[in-house]
């Protein structure tokens, strides 16, 4: 009964939390019928408008009047409030008047319409408002080729004003000479158009030309079997696996492949095969044999290396990388070898050694990827020799060495640690606040806070400043900005108020033209910044309410992170999707606030993202993935399945179930799974189950795992705080 009343609260939550700017206005700005022309409820804005009388701005309120009108298409009452208010110094006059041009084309009077575009464009600000107004303007000739008769300059200014402000495209990959061969009748003809291209590019256009080639269907029977060799190669090397095995396939069925490929080549390329897909028994063999008949090269040593820790036999893993370091000091992968040997003797307790090896990277490389690592371990390793003097000075050495390194608060954190295991307890509750004022949210202040709770100091923890609205956190960003304060321009400050107003009215993708630019121009304006992570909001687009807000908290001094007002800090943790959310986790019985961490972290809230492995949508659900779960759900998996906002987060929260049941309700775990995957948690599992929470999560062995599990849990445990703040809950 309690998960039901808090499913149907979160539901509520979401119609109310985003119009609370609307009742307190924006910049002194009229709202009225502001909030149901964003959500498309014309007539409701229509009779707040009609109701009411304008208390600021009469423009925008005939503006606003004329909007509802048009959209109910009722064009004669909108073009008399839409010239009521494009006649005089309105700011959205230009838009005014496009759709005057607009209503007056629906009622099918061109020439009004093209005076009105006229109008509209020639106090237009935006190319993309340009282009749109000039691409309406030529389907109204195009409809009336006459009117260039009767408005002589008007060809003429249209051919010129598309030259100065055609929209760049994206261009596209050609190829002239693969086109042509569905025309060729053999093979000598598609090899010689093929081989001096793949010979000549980079690895960018062999994958496009790859892909063209595979769209022709060409039969094998034109193509050489050196070229369905290479082709596969390439495909290989383009990351393309299916070309890449398909065409190899072709080509080992050739009578001449043995000939035509030198075995040393064909070995080679079968072994990376097998790596690259996975099937590491096979390719340790092959690999191995390589090894044995034309010796040693570094990639076929580190990639036995390799191919042994995917099947878990640690021994010979670690024999080759250390046979790699042996043969090819000087290679750059020596470096991230090294880390991987420090780090299992470390696992292994084997301390004395990790430490040394540990020191060997940082030496190897000042500014290399483990540049803020080796001394982290150092310390983590007397630590858990219960060295912790040592520890402490290690961490405090780290900490003022790294004030800028994502380390930083786990140092500070575990400095305190030590210095509570000495029995400092009166020095270590000091370090922990320090660790919790640094940065209140993340995943090391609660644990700051957790330890602090454990030794009875809860009336020290600095509580979230719920006091503050949102006009005094405006104001307390401007205090806290740098002292610049990066001030808009007065052509910059046209447009946002332009953007402003098109957000009240409901036009929320005019209003992203305005802002895209002015974004990325004022990043130092702060005060600017959250504005527009607000206006974001409530045009109903997360992502980028999100990116901005996020970016925001970043750029927030050190010093006043822990003032932080609760306007500000909500931004970075918007209840989005939240329908969709309620409805997944009360069908899989879990907490609707764990979808949104993992959300929040794998997708930044863009249902639209993909990223180079081919991890889709909100919840970055591999495909394989997710058509098992669309299986375990008897539905059918389509290739879009995943581009949907709701599919995904239903998938995406099977698929969180589905871990939490596998590992006994543990979040930490299975946190971990959704990352790197169940096999290798049970591995870190059963090499870690003895120790504590902290050192568990320290020793991940994988580093972006270890990275994720952090920013969840710190996620998690941020929306169930700020779940228990009635602001948050609208």
């Amino acid at each position: 009964m309690k998960k039901f009343v808090l499913y149907c609260f979160l539901s509520i939550l979401m119609a109310v939390f985003p119009a609370w700017p609307l009742t307190r206005g924006f910049y002194s700005l009229d709202t009225v019928g502001g909030g149901a022309l964003i959500h498309a409820q014309y007539q409701t804005a229509l009779k707040e408008l009609s109701t009411q009388k304008p208390v600021i701005d009469s423009a925008f309120w005939s503006f606003k009047k004329g909007l509802a009108s048009f959209f109910l298409k009722d064009y004669e009452r909108a073009l008399a409030s839409l010239r009521k208010c494009a006649s005089g110094p309105f700011c959205l006059a230009p838009v005014a008047y496009e759709y005057i041009g607009d209503a007056e084309s629906a009622r099918m009077r061109p020439r009004d319409a093209l005076e009105a575009y006229l109008c509209a464009i020639k106090d237009t600000i935006r190319l993309g408002e340009r282009a749109r107004i000039r691409k309406k303007m030529s389907a109204v000739i195009a409809g009336s080729p006459r009117l260039t008769d009767t408005i002589p300059f008007l060809a003429q200014w249209l051919l010129d004003t598309a030259k100065t402000a055609a929209p760049q495209g994206a261009v596209n990959e050609k190829f002239p000479e693969i086109d042509s061969l569905p025309r060729c009748m053999s093979a000598r003809c598609v090899d010689s158009a093929t081989q001096g291209l793949f010979d000549s590019m980079s690895v960018s256009r062999r994958t496009a030309l790859l892909s063209r080639l595979e769209a022709l269907k060409l039969p094998d029977s034109l193509m050489t079997t050196l070229l369905l060799f290479k082709m596969s190669q390439f495909a290989l090397e383009s990351k393309s696996f299916t070309l890449a095995k398909a065409w190899l396939a072709g080509a080992q069925a050739r009578p001449d492949f043995k000939k035509t490929v030198a075995p040393k080549t064909a070995l080679l390329h079968q072994a990376f095969m097998a790596y690259y897909g996975g099937r590491f028994d096979t390719a340790a063999v092959l690999l191995g044999r390589y090894h044995g008949d034309y010796g040693p090269l570094p990639e076929v040593v580190l990639a036995i290396a390799r191919s042994y820790r995917n099947l878990n036999q640690d021994a010979l893993s670690m024999q080759w990388y250390a046979k790699f370091l042996r043969l090819f000091p000087q290679d750059p992968s020596a470096y991230s070898v090294t880390w991987f040997i420090a780090w299992d003797h470390e696992e292994k307790g084997r301390y004395s050694k990790a430490v040394e090896l540990y020191r060997k990277v940082g030496a190897m490389r000042k500014n290399g990827r483990y540049a803020d690592d080796w001394e982290y371990r150092i310390g983590l390793c007397s630590y858990k020799q219960e060295q912790y003097k040592r520890a402490y000075s290690l961490f405090s050495h780290y900490a003022a060495g790294h004030p800028d390194s994502p380390q930083f608060l786990g140092a500070l954190y575990w400095k305190a640690k030590s210095l509570s295991a000495s029995v400092d307890s009166a020095g270590s509750r000091a370090l922990f606040l320090d660790v919790v004022r640094a940065s209140p949210t993340d995943y090391y202040a609660y644990r700051a806070r957790e330890m602090l709770s454990l030794s009875g100091d809860t009336a020290l923890i600095p509580a979230f400043d719920t006091v503050g609205d949102w006009a005094s956190a405006r104001t307390w960003l401007d205090s806290v900005a740098a002292p610049a304060k990066d001030a808009l321009s007065q052509a910059d400050s046209v447009a946002f108020e332009r953007g402003v107003r098109l957000v009240f009215s409901g036009l929320g993708p005019l209003a992203r033209e305005y802002f895209a630019s002015l974004e990325s121009e004022y990043a130092a304006n702060l005060k600017f910044q959250f504005d527009l992570a607000v206006l974001y909001g409530i045009m109903d687009d997360p992502t980028a309410s999100f990116r901005i807000g996020r970016r925001l908290m970043w750029r927030i001094p050190q010093a006043y992170r822990v003032k932080t007002p609760f306007p500000v800090l909500s931004l970075g943790y918007p209840l989005a999707f939240m329908g969709a959310v309620v409805r997944a986790a009360q069908t899989d019985s879990i907490d609707p606030f764990l979808i949104l961490a993992v959300m929040r972290q794998e997708s930044v809230f863009n249902p639209a993202i993909v990223s180079r492995a081919g991890a889709t949508g909100l919840m970055q659900l591999m495909p394989t993935t997710a058509k098992s779960v669309a299986t375990e759900l008897s539905e059918t998996f389509s290739a879009d399945s995943l581009t949907r906002f709701s599919t995904n987060i239903r998938y995406g929260s099977h698929y969180l179930k589905k871990l939490l049941d596998q590992f006994g309700g543990n979040m930490v775990l299975t946190i971990a799974a959704y990352n790197g995957g169940p096999p290798i948690v049970l591995q870190w599992l059963e090499k870690n189950k003895t120790k504590t929470f902290d050192l568990f999560i320290e020793d991940i062995g994988y580093e972006e795992t270890r990275g994720y599990v952090k920013k969840v849990l710190a996620n998690f445990w941020t929306y169930k705080k700020f779940s228990r703040i009635t602001r948050f809950k609208g």
